[in-house]
């Protein structure tokens, strides 16, 4: 059973990304210094309705605020998060595969606007079965790794209680 709630109510924003993430192919990396798209291989479903869900089960599971519910530009949360997916690409460099997840986000006081928290967290990891399968459960396995890092020092800046702003790196 999780704590009791250390905050009131919470939304989330949509994630946002880089256009290249969410234009329809998924993104690969023949090298850090290019991007390339697959021909046939698309999203099932936009990259960022994936982590914003990430986000809001990994919150309501670590119970940080009495609710937490998507933003619908509707209402006035006590809290609000917003964030962005800065990476979430398979990287070929033709000896290995690997995934590459990063994830940036904050919370603001709704009502004052003051920024609560800032943090980044980001995960890489080689693809152990290199085909389209294995590729897709690692960037699964890695981008839940990412969002659980990410929400976790959330919760420690949070439980803190202090209201100072502050920015908390969770790069591993």
């Amino acid at each position: 059973m999780p704590p009791a709630p250390i905050l009131g109510t919470a939304a989330v924003r949509e994630f946002r990304a880089p256009g290249f993430l969410t234009s329809g192919p998924i993104v690969y990396r023949p090298s850090r210094e290019q991007v390339g798209f697959y021909n046939y291989d698309h999203w099932v479903e936009d990259p960022r309705r994936v982590v914003t869900a990430a986000i809001i089960r990994e919150l309501r599971a670590r119970g940080i605020f009495q609710s937490v519910e998507p933003f619908d530009g509707h209402g006035s949360p006590a809290y609000l998060i917003s964030g962005t997916l800065d990476h979430l690409e398979e990287i070929d460099d033709g000896a290995s595969v690997s995934i590459e997840v990063g994830l940036s986000a904050s919370v603001l006081n709704g009502t004052t606007g003051e920024v609560l928290w800032r943090g980044a967290s980001s995960q890489t990891a080689k693809v152990a079965l290199h085909s389209v399968p294995g590729v897709v459960a690692e960037m699964s396995r890695d981008l839940s790794i990412a969002v659980e890092r990410l929400v976790s020092s959330m919760q420690n800046r949070t439980s803190a209680a202090s209201p100072v702003a502050s920015y908390s790196g969770v790069d591993q």
